[in-house]
């Protein structure tokens, strides 16, 4: 049966005439033909549909209840048809939109977006549905004024060889999906002059295994809100398994507000600005401020994670931390010239545990060691001079 709506993206789709559909339909359907697959299956009768776990990318349909109904309410509850190869959650984002713009171009000019560059993405006006937008040749999309819309945008999506990249500069991109920078390829978002980007669902750095994200949050008013309570955000990882290099750098007051933010063995947090969450801050893999970073909200340290510090006579890296600090895993400092003097890297409200090692890398005469005040909620870096 041919889809009429989008001709050339539904695929690997098995129909059955009325009167010969068996119990139990398997079918592997692109997110955005689901409302398709749907439509056409309405006369026939299935009962509720259990949204399948992200690792995979098949739905069961069986015959017991009205489709229409379960639709409806699955749309409600953001069921997630699963996009091949990625097996990840896509929900309504039902109309598919491409940047083949061969350089940096305008979102708001419909002739960047394929595939029938006529229209702008948006959360369900134009095609009907919410978009899905795809940035992976390479080009850059700018948000410079305005609001923009999306549902689940992909930069570098499909394979490693793409890369996709969105600049949202004194704009706003309002999502009504999810963020992927870098989902199987590479990806790159800044967000600076004051620009933001409103993610409702989770956001997600160098989502799976060999992909590569960056992210940037540069600037005063520069803001990443993950707005849906319990959504997070995912530095090198995803929901509930490691993923590829990613970094989050939030710096020059830009803020990134979240649930939670968790930084797995291959992810990076750094920068000087402010990290806001209601669940915490986790740490698998490296924090390293470059000044004071703010953490609103408790600092976890798991015992793979690392802290690393520079430190200097004129400055040093410290994490100032509203909440519970719970320390482990390995303390990194570089000490730059000659000093002494005692350097306060991390303070919290409450401190709990020790960093299971500590190394440093300095010159001359010096003797660096931690020292931990419980009572404050601190950790030092204290340093003496071994030599006149």
């Amino acid at each position: 049966m041919q889809n009429t709506r989008w001709p050339n993206e539904l695929t690997n789709v098995r129909w059955f005439a009325a009167g010969q559909c068996p119990t139990k339909v398997f079918a592997i359907v692109t997110c955005h033909c689901f409302a398709d697959l749907v439509k056409r299956a309405a006369p026939k009768t299935f009962n509720k549909l259990k949204p399948p776990h992200h690792s995979e990318n098949k739905i069961n349909f069986t015959n017991t209840a009205n489709i229409h109904q379960e639709y409806n309410s699955a749309r409600h509850n953001r069921l997630s048809a699963f996009h091949s190869p990625g097996g990840r959650a896509a929900g309504d984002c039902l109309c598919l939109g491409y940047w083949d713009h061969a350089g940096t171009g305008d979102w708001f000019n419909p002739l960047n977006c394929g595939p029938n560059h006529n229209a702008v993405p948006d959360c369900g006006v134009s095609c009907g549905y919410p978009w899905e937008v795809d940035i992976n040749n390479g080009g850059t999309a700018q948000i410079n004024t305005g609001t923009a819309q999306a549902c689940e945008t992909f930069l570098g999506k499909d394979t490693r060889q793409q890369s996709g990249n969105l600049s949202v500069n004194n704009g706003t991109l309002n999502q009504c999906g999810d963020m992927w920078v870098g989902y199987h390829g590479k990806g790159t978002l800044s967000i600076t002059n004051g620009g933001v980007v409103n993610t409702q669902f989770g956001a997600h750095i160098a989502a799976n295994a060999g992909s590569s994200g960056s992210a940037t949050v540069d600037g005063t008013n520069s803001k990443w809100t993950v707005t849906v309570d319990g959504a997070g955000l995912n530095v090198g990882g995803i929901n509930s398994s490691e993923g590829g290099t990613g970094l989050l750098t939030v710096k020059n007051s830009g803020t990134v507000t979240a649930a939670s933010v968790h930084a797995w063995k291959s992810g990076t947090l750094t920068g000087n600005g402010t990290v806001s969450t209601t669940g915490g801050t986790t740490i698998d893999g490296t924090l390293a401020p470059t000044g004071t970073l703010a953490i609103s909200g408790d600092l976890g340290f798991g015992p793979g994670g690392t802290m690393h510090c520079n430190v200097s006579s004129s400055g040093w890296d410290r994490a100032e931390v509203s909440g519970t600090a719970t320390v482990n895993g390995k303390l990194s400092v570089t000490l730059t010239g000659f000093f002494t003097g005692d350097f306060p890297i991390l303070h919290a409200s409450s401190l709990i545990g020790t960093f299971s090692s500590f190394s440093a890398t300095y010159t001359g005469c010096l003797a660096p060691s931690i020292v931990y005040d419980y009572v404050n909620g601190y950790v030092y870096l204290h340093v003496e001079a071994t030599c006149q």
